[in-house]
């Protein structure tokens, strides 16, 4: 990939995965990264351990026949939250991933529009 059509290409790159199913793993295996959950009634996900530093996912809902309850592998705060509740179609959720100094991946919320978060300090950006 030559320098100057590094952004195009990247930018036509495919983000979107495949919502996998209730009770089943969100894995990011590129960045950015989008999922789009589809709920046909009330369901589990689980957002996997980051496998790189500074990774993006996004995830929303896409499709609501009930709440989404996403647990976060490691936390998404410093306080250690793990569990996001999606309600609504719309509702999305922004992820970055860091390391320790130990090496150790984690996820931050970075941004949220609408989802219950549980024992968190973030505040949802509207």
């Amino acid at each position: 990939m030559s320098g100057n059509t590094a952004c195009f290409n990247l930018f036509k790159a495919p983000i979107a995965k495949a919502d996998p199913g209730d009770a089943k793993t969100l894995a990011v295996d590129r960045s950015p990264c989008l999922f789009n959950l589809i709920s046909t009634t009330a369901q589990t996900r689980t957002l996997a351990r980051p496998e790189k530093e500074g990774a993006f996912v996004s995830i929303q809902m896409q499709t609501d026949g009930g709440d989404i309850t996403l647990t976060v592998t490691g936390g998404y705060n410093e306080t250690g939250a793990t569990v996001i509740v999606f309600q609504e179609v719309g509702q999305v959720a922004v992820f970055q991933s860091f390391a320790t100094s130990a090496g150790v991946l984690f996820w931050r919320l970075i941004a949220s529009d609408g989802p219950l978060l549980s024992g968190s300090s973030i505040v949802n950006v509207t």
